[in-house]
């Protein structure tokens, strides 16, 4: 079975009348363009994959090493706010006013190095170490930016 068409009739277009027809004419255009679809593509791959990387969590060794750091910035804290309370209780049996004064929240739980360790010490080390992560993201970010310059020349 045919389907008959209606033809519609042809109309030649001036080539002034067609935007950037001297670029187009020769298909000159067609490998740069299909580069940077390709690139585009990769692009898209490695901000993905910077993304998952950052994304990962640290190993137990990279872990402890920030909840040290963390540590000592909470020590600070609750420190400080023990001294703020004791500055202005000089009273008999600080202690058990202080105590009363943590329950309230005043104070932050203590929680000490040594437990912490043990605590971390129970989870899996499935995670990836900082130095390792700052390689890799290195490598992808220098990636990046020699694409990001490729596409615009």
């Amino acid at each position: 079975m045919h389907s008959h068409r209606t033809k519609k009739p042809c109309t030649i277009t001036a080539e002034s009348a067609v935007p950037f027809y001297g670029i187009l004419k020769n298909y000159e255009w067609v490998d740069g363009y299909l580069l940077s679809v390709e690139l585009q593509n990769d692009l898209s791959r490695l901000e993905s994959e910077r993304t998952a990387l950052k994304g990962l969590k640290s190993s137990k060794k990279s872990f402890l090493e920030e909840l040290r750091q963390s540590h000592a910035a909470y020590q600070r804290r609750r420190e400080d706010a023990i001294a703020r309370f004791l500055a202005d209780h000089w009273g008999p049996d600080p202690l058990r006013t202080l105590e009363g004064y943590a329950e309230m929240k005043h104070i932050p739980a203590y929680f000490s190095w040594e437990e912490l360790e043990r605590s971390v010490a129970q989870l899996p080390d499935d995670g990836i170490d900082e130095p390792e992560r700052a390689v890799k993201l290195k490598k992808i970010e220098g990636k990046i930016g020699d694409m990001k310059a490729e596409l615009t020349i």
